[in-house]
């Protein structure tokens, strides 16, 4: 059997479980990987949002990457946050922090929305 058909029925024989709950999603494959996304919110005046995961990583070894989530209106920042710097950084396996700075390395004075994506295992 040709290599490209072997790996397309690997994929499309692997089985997944698709986990949603107020925190987010997280899609748990056979393999051990799992993929976690959602949004957070970093208060006004404050420097970063709190995530708590769909569902637990076996470890902190995991990567993630996050942006600004934009939402217009001034309540929200409106453009300026498409020039906030977006930080994630992990703590533990069930826990992140997404750290959201203006340009200028200020703390801006309005609420951001902050979405991410981290992989890593469950098992």
């Amino acid at each position: 059997m040709p290599l490209l058909k072997t790996i397309l029925n690997k994929i499309k024989n692997m089985e997944t479980e698709r986990i949603e709950n107020e925190k987010g999603t997280a899609i748990k494959f056979s393999d051990g990987t799992m993929i976690c996304t959602g949004t957070g919110q970093c208060p006004a005046n404050v420097g970063y949002a709190e995530i708590t995961f769909a569902n637990n990583f076996i470890d902190n070894n995991y990567i993630m990457i996050a942006n600004h989530k934009y939402q217009s209106g001034s309540n929200y920042g409106g453009s300026t946050q498409l020039r906030n710097i977006t930080n994630p950084q992990t703590v533990n396996n069930t826990l992140a922090y997404i750290y959201s700075y203006q340009y200028d390395g200020s703390i801006a004075n309005y609420i951001r929305n902050v979405q991410y994506v981290a992989i890593g295992r469950w098992k």
